[in-house]
């Protein structure tokens, strides 16, 4: 998803969290993606995408 700030005057900062984690209580949904362009390789970007995941785990466990 994306985060960040907007003010009044029409300035701000937005990101693309390619890393993040919903935890409540004793349960944690983890979530991570990749940026796919024209020239990215599937398999390159799967393994990217596991090893966010394997960050968020190792903060985890």
């Amino acid at each position: 998803g994306v985060v960040g700030w907007f003010n009044h005057l029409n300035e701000g900062e937005m990101i693309v969290g390619i890393r993040s984690a919903l935890i409540e209580g004793a349960d944690a949904c983890l979530y991570a993606g990749a940026g796919i362009v024209a020239g990215s390789a599937p398999e390159k970007e799967m393994r990217e995408t596991e090893l966010k995941l394997a960050a968020l785990l190792d903060v985890l466990t």
